[in-house]
Formats: C-alpha cells, sequence, structure tokens
C-alpha cells in the first residue's frame, strides 16, 4: 500500500507559494496537485476532501495517515531530497520545499531541548548535525558502515582542531572550583552556550562528566577525540561498547514526543496537566481536575493507608506525571523489596526514558545517588537483606539505620557544596515507611536542609505516625483507612478521621471498587482541604502488573 503522508494544509499552500516564485511557469493550482501527489493523493482536492471528512468523521482511517512531524530527522531528511528529486524531474527548478525545512528546523531545535541522548541515538544522529540535510541520501545511515562513520567522525575531529584543549581544561577546572557555577552568570552562560549548538554539544557533555563524576553519553565519542584516537580506533572502541551500531532505537525529536506515547495512557492527565499546572492529584468528584497546589508541591508529603486501598496507584501516577515533566525522583525500599521497579521500567520505556533509570544496592552507591539528583535522573534503590536476615536484624532498626545512612550521605554532598538548588522539586519516595523506627532531631535537620534544596520527601506507610507527621505538611490519607486512625494516636488526628468518617460528603470510605477508584483526603497543616479520586488506567497497571 502507498504510503500517505500528512502536513497541516497551510503548510502545503506557503510551499506552493514560494515555489511559484521561482517557477513562474506553473500555475498556482497545478503545484498544489503536484505537492499533493508526493504526499501521495490523487489531486490537492483529494488531500483536503479526505482530511476534512476523517476529521469531522473521527474516522479510524486518520491512523492511515504517516505525519511527516512523527518521522525521524534523518529519515525526513532523505524522504526531503526524494520530494525535491521528483518535482525536478517533472520540470520544477527547486532545492527545497517549505514544509520539509521547517519540520526539520523544527526537529533540530529539539534536538538541543533534549535532556540528552542515549550512545546508539547520538552516533546515529551525528550526520544530521554535520550533513547538509541535501547530501544526507545515497548512505542508509540506519546502518552506519565503517567508510560513512569514519568520514562523520574525521569532520568532527577537523570540526575540534581550532579548540585549545588546555583552555577547556583551565575552563573544567574553573567549574569544580566553583561552589555553583550556576550563580556566577558568565560561567554558566559560557558552559551552557556550548549546549545551545549542535556542534559544541559533545563538548558540553564531555565537560558535563567531568564536572559531575557522571559518564555522559554524548560526552564519550569526544573524549575518545581529545584522547587523540585515529578515526579507526573509535570506531572499534564505540563498538566494543555497543556491540554493533545495528538496530537502533532513536528518539524523534518534536514537541509532541512525550504527549503521542502518553496519549492511551493515563488519558485524563495527559489532557489536563500545563506548565502552571504541572501535576494533577486525581479527579474531583464532578470528573475535573484536582491540581496539586505549589504550596502542596513544595513540602514533604505522607501517603497514608491500608493495604490493597490504592497507596501503589497514587504513587505511580505520581511517578508517570514526573516522567512526562522531565523530572527524575528517586524510590527507597528500606528492608530491600522491590515492588515499583517494574512499574518504573514499564513507564520509562513508554515514555523513551529507560535510560535515566538506574536501579543499585544503596549500600554500594550512595555517592551516585547523589550525583543522580543532581542531574534529575530516576533512580530506585534497593537493600540486600540476606545478611541481615541470617543475623535476625529487627525491621524497625535496620530501615531507620539505612534511612539515615542514606541522609547522611546526602547531606555530607550538600555540605561539599555537590548539590546545586533545584528550580523544580526532586522527590525521594520512601516505601513502606512504616518500617521506620523513629525520625529523631538530627535525621529532622537533614531532612529539612534537603528541603532548603528543593528536595523532598514522600513516606509511602501503613500507620499514622507523629514523628512523620511532624516534618510532612501535606498528608494524603485514603478515605477507605478513616475506620482504622479513627483509633490513632495522635487525639488531633484521631478527631480529625473521627470527624471526617461521619462527613456524608465524602466517599470511598468503604474502599476501592470497579465503580470507584482509591479515593484520598488531603490534610493540610492539620485542615482537611479537600478529597481526590486517583487516576489510573486500568488497562496500562493491569500490564504493570503482570510484566
Amino acid at each position: 500500500m502507498k504510503t500517505i503522508y500528512f502536513i497541516d494544509n497551510e503548510s502545503i499552500k506557503r510551499t506552493a507559494k514560494a515555489i511559484q516564485k521561482t517557477n513562474p511557469t506553473f500555475k498556482y493550482t497545478v503545484i498544489l496537485d503536484d505537492l499533493a501527489k508526493l504526499l501521495g493523493y490523487t489531486s490537492y482536492n483529494q488531500y483536503e476532501h479526505y482530511l476534512t471528512n476523517a476529521i469531522l468523521s473521527h474516522s479510524s482511517t486518520l491512523s492511515e495517515l504517516k505525519a511527516l512531524t512523527k518521522i525521524d530527522s534523518i529519515k525526513l531528511a532523505i524522504l526531503n531530497n526524494e520530494f525535491v528529486e521528483s518535482l525536478n524531474s517533472i520540470g520544477y527548478v527547486i532545492d527545497n520545499l517549505y514544509f520539509m525545512n521547517k519540520i526539520i528546523e523544527n526537529q533540530k531545535q529539539g534536538f538541543l531541548d533534549y535532556s540528552y541522548l542515549n550512545l546508539r541515538s547520538y552516533l546515529y544522529y551525528l550526520p544530521f548535525v554535520f550533513y547538509p540535510v541535501s547530501k544526507i541520501t545515497s548512505v542508509d545511515v540506519s546502518k552506519i558502515n565503517s567508510f560513512h562513520f569514519q568520514d562523520i567522525v574525521q569532520m568532527l575531529i577537523n570540526e575540534y582542531k581550532s579548540i585549545n584543549l588546555n583552555d577547556v581544561n583551565d575552563f573544567i577546572h574553573k567549574l569544580k572550583k566553583s561552589p555553583d557555577y550556576s550563580a556566577d552568570v558568565e560561567l554558566y552562560n559560557q558552559f551552557n552556550n556550548l549546549n545551545k549548538n549542535l556542534k559544541t554539544r559533545g563538548i558540553y557533555y564531555y565537560i558535563k562528566s567531568i564536572i559531575e563524576d557522571f559518564e555522559y553519553d554524548e560526552g564519550l565519542l569526544t573524549k575518545l577525540i581529545f584522547d587523540g584516537n585515529s578515526p579507526e580506533k573509535i570506531e572499534h572502541l564505540l563498538n566494543l561498547k555497543l556491540n554493533n551500531f545495528y538496530h537502533m532505537d532513536v528518539p524523534i525529536f518534536y514537541k509532541e514526543n512525550t504527549e503521542n506515547y502518553t496519549h492511551n495512557y493515563f488519558p485524563f492527565i495527559k489532557e489536563s496537566i500545563s506548565e502552571n499546572n504541572p501535576f494533577i492529584f486525581g479527579r474531583h468528584i464532578d470528573k475535573s481536575p484536582y491540581f496539586a497546589t505549589n504550596d502542596q508541591l513544595h513540602s514533604n508529603i505522607s501517603v497514608l493507608g491500608v493495604p490493597g486501598c490504592g497507596k501503589g496507584a497514587f504513587i505511580h501516577s505520581l511517578m508517570f506525571q514526573l516522567m512526562m515533566n522531565n523530572r527524575g525522583f528517586c524510590v527507597i525500599n528500606l528492608l530491600g523489596n522491590v515492588y515499583s521497579s517494574n512499574h518504573i521500567k514499564k513507564m520509562a520505556t513508554l515514555l523513551n526514558k529507560k535510560n535515566d533509570v538506574f536501579i543499585f544496592n544503596t549500600a554500594h552507591n550512595t555517592k551516585l545517588i547523589a550525583s543522580s539528583i543532581n542531574n534529575d535522573k530516576i533512580i530506585y534503590t534497593t537493600f540486600d537483606t540476606r545478611d541481615d536476615s541470617r543475623r535476625k536484624v529487627d525491621n524497625l532498626r535496620l530501615g531507620s539505620n539505612r534511612f539515615e545512612q542514606i541522609l547522611i550521605a546526602l547531606t555530607e554532598q550538600f555540605f561539599t557544596s555537590k548539590f546545586r538548588n533545584k528550580k523544580i522539586p526532586f522527590y525521594i519516595i520512601i516505601e513502606e515507611a512504616h518500617n521506620l523506627m523513629n525520625i529523631n532531631e538530627n535525621t529532622a535537620n537533614m531532612i529539612k536542609k534537603l528541603n532548603e534544596l528543593n528536595i523532598f520527601f514522600i513516606f509511602e506507610h501503613q500507620l499514622h505516625e507523629d514523628y512523620i507527621n511532624d516534618i510532612c505538611e501535606t498528608t494524603l490519607v485514603s478515605n477507605a483507612a478513616f475506620s482504622l486512625f479513627k483509633n490513632a494516636h495522635n487525639f488531633e488526628f484521631k478527631q480529625l478521621m473521627t470527624n471526617l468518617y461521619k462527613n456524608d460528603k465524602l466517599i470511598g470510605t468503604t474502599g476501592p471498587s470497579k465503580k470507584l477508584p482509591p479515593v484520598f483526603s488531603i490534610i493540610q497543616k492539620g485542615v482537611h482541604v479537600g478529597q481526590f479520586i486517583t487516576e489510573i488506567d486500568e488497562n496500562l497497571y493491569d500490564s504493570i502488573q503482570k510484566s
């Protein structure tokens, strides 16, 4: 079946007008027809008719259209050249198409806006960086052959010849010496400008790898070049690291990328969040979104409820939104269980962020946790409990000791200026926080210091404890757990739960069901401020549970 491509009507018209200026012998309507034929239609009228009917009828035929904006940059460049060649063969004199150039330029900007690329993707897009679009034709760049790849590396080497390595090293020294280089406007701009140019992006990540003690894939090729390796040796070393260059799973750089991945997952969240309202807790009773307030987002949060009440569903919804917003988070399970790890892997895959996920044993990687937090990675930490179980170590003491161990490591990084103040919140999620025996004054002070850096804690637990409540301004209580918490130790909380349990406006007190997902009440500084229905996608959640 012939491929039918889609681009917006206005772009086609603007392209036709641009072509007519340099090809005045061709009528405007003829140019429109020829452009439509390139896209797979019999005429421009058929393009308009097909598209209009599909949209008005919400026809499934829309799925047959292949949007040009959804094609990766390299393949798009090749397709662009095929289109130009086809038009030139029937008498046009053109070297570019407006609507194709527009998409390619947008994707180049998207490339720069991408947080970072894995090694395969970065190597794949090197021709896009160094070759003129018109030359990305004869080579199947999805399979980088030896000659082609070495040729690109040589171009990169030539590009770097104008760079004085001593200057680079001096600059790195300045960055490492600065307590907070982001606060030094001149230094920060000088560094950040490297990431605004496609050709210097590799240098940016090379420097970033050194100053943050974290190996970024995009800096590896630059390092191999700066070390003086030949193109042949570089290709050999990269092949050893990647096994081969084939079957590359590469991202597509367009703004709707994340939205596309999430269209069929958590659709309510996808349709609701915006820059001004980046997170939703769930739904109001009237089905409208329940947005988290700024005060709630910038606070430690206690998620409280009995097993099976929906705490996991809420936490996973929050994780999903953090990923959608390109934010990192850290999950710590104090007893060595791995309840959320599969969920995180699945969601990260859906959102093309699987290379941002690090799962490791905390006992051997506390410095890496700090580095990952600084770089907004997704971290799942667990502990090896075998030795502890053999020694019959008490779970409460074990959980408390491990939590304090992590906090000490993080605050040490804080005192040595390794942490930079985060403009957006970073959350450390403590699973099964009821395994904490206590939070002493020293531990609470360490938490407050991290809070000052916009690093906040989410405690998921089954019991109401004063030592957690005292450091959490926001508490999310499962409505299904009110009957249990009517017997809480804390008198004020006990009274609050008792009064809420009697409130006939509250829903979900009997627990989740097929008709009604989990419901939580929000307690802000000891005051009930509302309730929300947790938004979950049944199909996604089931598939994650089974994976």
